[in-house]
């Protein structure tokens, strides 16, 4: 019954398409929403207390590790793709999701992502994998060393610094931005570090997440929001916690990088990049899928899915169409909040008008093509 009512609230368009409710039933059948109701700004206010949050250190560390990037994002905005574009420079190991800045140290990491949620120890694994050459049980006893020992998640970045250089360590870990502590344990653990603010206009990455079930995954207490209504706070409230924190970290340790220029003009945007990071430019950046067995694009077992976009390998080159998909789509399924800091971020806002007219002007091409085609 529990199962079925949950079919009903995030699936209505599924069950009135595959099942029929007899009339008598009593049960009344769901009815598709296709426009969810626009979240309050209360709604925004309140979410932070729906998600874990790891305590404040008590004491910041004596000494710093050596200088990491960060990549600050959230799911679904490009950061597989643009993690396998830096993964092309020799110079940089970009790790998968290593989900490590949430704790104080290894042993509470393991102790918390346990049953479904070990999914997330699956980026720290395949990248000591990478590292060392090795399989996954010899990687997950290497790491199983550090977590019997209690290590600090500091030290183990540490080690994996030490294991990678010369290369620069670079963890993208979307889940960091929805706690501010461990962002602010980025500042203290690292001497210098540098953060990409990966941004993404909010619809694609509403739309997106909706699709790919990201509610599935998303470590968040129970709640009565929509799928669609999830997506959107978790995107609102990533690019707020993100924007707090950069604003008391020096200009010249931070640089956003829009994912819609990122697709379109990748050489001009990736070499923005390095004088920012300060690195020399390297062709292969915009060069993701070459050599691919070296990029950390597969699970941690032949039959898992890669931490990241599952559809990566769809693609067989940078799609610079994947930036205009969200657009037949209106603002107004938005809510202001959302669209103020959109603005923020460097999206201008639509008008409904001009968004009418586009999507009349759609239906008016596939009309034609339609009439060609025939």
């Amino acid at each position: 019954r529990q199962f079925a009512a949950y079919l009903y609230h995030r699936y209505p368009d599924a069950v009135a398409r595959h099942f029929r409710m007899p009339q008598n039933s009593g049960t009344p059948r769901p009815t598709p929403a296709r426009h969810p109701l626009h979240l309050a700004a209360t709604d925004f206010e309140q979410f932070q207390n729906l998600l874990p949050v790891s305590g404040e250190d008590s004491s910041p560390p004596s000494t710093k590790n050596p200088r990491a990037i960060f990549v600050l994002s959230t799911h679904r905005s490009g950061t597989t793709l643009f993690r396998t574009m830096l993964a092309g420079h020799p110079a940089l190991f970009a790790a998968s999701e290593l989900q490590l800045l949430e704790f104080d140290n290894m042993a509470t990491r393991r102790n918390t992502f346990q049953g479904a949620e070990s999914l997330w120890l699956e980026g720290a694994i395949r990248s000591v994998m990478e590292i060392h050459r090795c399989d996954v049980e010899k990687a997950k006893q290497i790491i199983a060393e550090y977590e019997e020992k209690a290590t600090s998640t500091q030290d183990f970045f540490r080690v994996l610094q030490e294991w990678v250089a010369p290369q620069i360590l670079i963890d993208k870990s979307p889940s960091y931005s929805l706690d501010p502590n461990a962002l602010k344990r980025a500042e203290a653990y690292f001497e210098d570090a540098l953060y990409i603010h990966l941004v993404r206009h909010p619809q694609a990455m509403v739309q997106s997440a909706e699709n790919f079930h990201m509610h599935q995954i998303w470590r968040v207490a129970e709640h009565s929001y929509s799928n669609r209504q999830l997506a959107e706070l978790v995107w609102s409230l990533s690019h707020r916690n993100i924007l707090n924190f950069l604003s008391d970290v020096p200009a010249s340790r931070q640089v956003r990088v829009q994912f819609e220029s990122l697709v379109r003009q990748p050489q001009t945007t990736m070499e923005h990049l390095c004088r920012q990071l300060d690195i020399e430019y390297h062709s292969d950046l915009i060069e993701p899928y070459k050599e691919k067995e070296r990029k950390m694009l597969d699970g941690i077992y032949p039959e898992s899915m890669p931490m990241g976009d599952t559809h990566f390998h769809g693609y067989r080159r940078i799609e610079a169409d994947v930036a205009e998909k969200w657009r037949d789509s209106t603002d107004g399924e938005l809510a202001d909040v959302t669209l103020e800091l959109a603005e923020q971020l460097g999206y201008a806002r639509k008008s409904a008008t001009s968004s009418k007219r586009k999507g009349l002007g759609a239906q008016r091409s596939r009309r034609r093509r339609h009439r060609a085609g025939r």
